[in-house]
């Protein structure tokens, strides 16, 4: 969708998006949406009241993508674990970019104490469901035998999205996207079965592993 396509609300939540990705909650104003997309601030009132209507709708709306691409990664390659996780893990990269934008509930979880509840249960929604989503695939690759498991695969589930989150935190420390898909790709790699490989997860999307 165009900018141009876009309704005002749409565009407040992608401004309000890419300002929480880069600067974290408290750092950006209805202010600085305004003056960005050239609106005024009132307006943006019309549609999120509050800072906190705002952070709740804009992660909803976030979370929503991200069960869409789970859904779709299910639907898509079914019987095909060990690419479903490198997909996964491809949508913290894409969620990267070019270097300068972190996971935006992890950036609203860094500051949860001064963090309005309803963006705070948006946060646990999303850990909840990959976590699940995770745990599935990895109990599949492990009884079809391309994964091998050091650990019940919720405990790897959760190790696996912590790991991704912290090397986002370090990428950009490090202006480094490499580190992140170096992260990515050793984690993906310590949870495979003897003779099983993936690509990166930096390659091209199209085509699918042999698991």
């Amino acid at each position: 969708m165009t900018a141009a396509a876009l309704t005002t609300a749409e565009r407040i939540l992608a401004v309000g998006q890419e300002m929480l990705q880069q600067r974290g909650f408290h750092a950006f104003s209805f202010r600085d949406i305004a003056a960005r997309i050239d609106i005024r601030t009132a307006s943006i009132h019309y549609y999120y009241p509050t800072k906190a209507d705002l952070a709740a709708a804009l992660l909803e709306r976030v979370r929503g993508q991200f069960e869409g691409a789970l859904q779709q990664f299910d639907t898509s390659l079914p019987d095909q674990p060990v690419e479903r996780l490198r997909r996964f893990a491809r949508i913290f990269l894409d969620t990267f970019g070019d270097g300068d934008r972190l996971c935006p509930f992890c950036m609203v979880a860094t500051g949860q104490d001064s963090i309005p509840e309803p963006a705070r249960a948006e946060v646990l929604a999303f850990w909840q469901r990959g976590e699940a989503w995770l745990t599935g695939t990895l109990e599949q690759g492990a009884a079809q035998g391309s994964m091998s498991l050091a650990a019940p695969p919720a405990d790897v589930a959760a190790t696996v999205i912590a790991g991704l989150e912290g090397a986002m935190v370090t990428a950009r420390a490090f202006g480094s996207r490499e580190r992140l898909v170096s992260a990515a790709d050793y984690l993906i790699a310590t949870l495979l079965a003897p003779g099983v490989t993936a690509r990166s997860v930096a390659a091209e999307l199209g085509e699918a592993d042999s698991d």
